[in-house]
């Protein structure tokens, strides 16, 4: 007779059977427990990773600076970017050119800085709507210092957009043609056109300065005509090759496409300028490196980098100015003169930071040609921008080495009288200026430009001197 037993349902069993039952449903215990622990071992390691992965995230965008307070992620931008690229050790480029045994030389290298070519200016010298404009008067008293040197260099800082497009100052540079004639004719041997006025007309007009360039058979450097141009200029200049580059900055704005002074390039043209961004200084440095290897690869000696940097009307290069000069000593640059802060900044060497090698720096040699007057900024009644360094270097290859041998930095300031006419007027006696010019009445006048940039080059000329090793008179 079978006894009947609870089960939990209506089902009668044996002994044996329950037993049975019980023991499965042990089991059945035993496997939802395992299960429920093995779910919480899963459940607990996702979660560990999932934290793992969030702090990984954070830790990386930390790094990366986007939380950052806006102040600090602003000056981390404007400050720490170049000093971030000088730990990336661009390699030092070795010129390929064995200078041993090769016969003692020298060349004398004059450089000026900004030609800005305001509307009065134009209008002085031929009109704002005809059709020939003669500007050689401007560089008569100058043109002697000019011939004083082998090679010659200025920044042109001006589009050459024609007169269709109706020529044009302050803030969108248009001048005449003939401004480029009148400099190569006075003696000027080279022209820079990287910087942040050349493309103020558009790709049309930056298109048309090469063209007249080209045709008017002027040397220039800093844009090209074509991607498979010469970046640079490589000069043989008796019996030295002198390798030139030219760059300006970049504004920075969003998007990968290239501004320069606000203006977004075609892309057709972004290959043609030489330019630089200061948030990407990394790419600049490998980009002028490469141009190091090629101009050593054929044959050049000596390295000089002309760029448009700083901030305007600042009398001292900025922080990143420096780190960036730095970089350039680093990889081997010889020499480095800025121009665009449209005043006199100090001269300056570096030495790389394993101390085998100099650099010459120039911050900026300020305007060379300019309507900035007094009168005419309000904010900066000062003068400065008035003012500009006529800078000689001499380069020499003495015994299989080459070198900075001299340097020289001559005043020059721009005249402006009643006509208005403009002079540029180098201040190489001072005693004597108005025997030199023939103009009566300048001397106070010219007296205090000398005055205000000598106190800007301070002892800046003699240390530099000292530190290349040039003996001084």
């Amino acid at each position: 007779m079978k006894r009947r037993f609870e089960t939990g349902c209506d089902t009668s069993m044996d002994k044996k059977d329950y037993e049975r039952y019980v023991q499965h449903r042990k089991r059945v215990a035993q496997q939802k427990k395992r299960r429920k622990k093995e779910r919480n071992i899963l459940a607990v390691t996702q979660a560990a990773l999932l934290l793992l992965s969030f702090v990984a995230v954070f830790l990386i965008a930390v790094r990366l600076g986007f939380f950052q307070e806006p102040e600090k992620k602003k000056k981390a931008q404007n400050n720490g970017a170049p000093k971030q690229q000088l730990d990336m050790q661009v390699p030092v480029t070795q010129p390929a050119v064995n200078l041993q045994g090769k016969p003692d030389a020298s060349l004398c290298l004059g450089s000026a800085g900004d030609v800005m070519m305001h509307l009065s200016i134009t209008e002085s010298y031929g009109g704002l709507k005809g059709e020939s404009h003669d500007f050689s008067a401007i560089f008569e008293q100058v043109r002697q210092t000019y011939a004083s040197v082998d090679y010659m260099v200025v920044n042109l800082e001006t589009s050459l957009a024609g007169l269709k497009k109706g020529y044009s100052g302050f803030p969108s540079f248009n001048a005449p043609d003939e401004i480029a004639a009148n400099l190569r004719d006075a003696g000027v041997d080279l022209q820079l056109l990287a910087n942040n006025h050349i493309y103020d007309n558009g790709k049309e007009g930056f298109l048309r300065t090469i063209s007249v360039m080209q045709q008017e058979g002027i040397c220039y450097t800093g844009i090209r005509a074509a991607e498979e141009d010469a970046c640079y200029v490589l000069a043989d200049i008796n019996g030295i090759r002198l390798g030139i580059v030219n760059y300006t900055y970049e504004t920075e704005q969003d998007g990968k496409r290239k501004s320069i002074n606000g203006h977004l390039m075609d892309k057709s043209v972004e290959p043609l300028l030489n330019s630089f961004k200061l948030s990407e200084l990394d790419r600049f440095y490998r980009e002028l490196a490469r141009i190091q290897s090629e101009l050593y690869l054929q044959g050049a000696e000596f390295i000089i980098l002309y760029i448009h940097w700083g901030n305007e009307y600042e009398f001292e290069p900025n922080k990143v100015q420096k780190e960036m000069a730095q970089q350039f000593c680093d990889m081997g640059i010889n020499a480095v003169i800025g121009s665009h802060p449209h005043v006199v900044q100090p001269l300056d060497v570096y030495t790389s930071t394993d101390g085998t090698r100099k650099m010459f720096c120039a911050y900026s040699l300020g305007n060379h040609l300019s309507n900035q007057r007094r009168e005419r900024i309000s904010t900066r009644p000062n003068g400065h921008t008035e003012d500009g360094l006529m800078l000689k270097l001499t380069i020499s290859r003495i015994n299989g080495n080459i070198s900075i041998t001299s340097v020289d930095a001559i005043p020059t300031y721009v005249i402006k009288n009643s006509v208005p006419n403009f002079y540029i007027i180098p201040i190489c006696q001072l005693e004597t200026i108005e025997e030199q010019t023939g103009m009566s009445g300048i001397m106070p006048t010219i007296q205090a430009s000398y005055d205000r940039t000598m106190k800007i080059l301070g002892d800046s000329v003699e240390d530099v001197r000292r530190e290349l090793g040039i003996l001084l008179e």
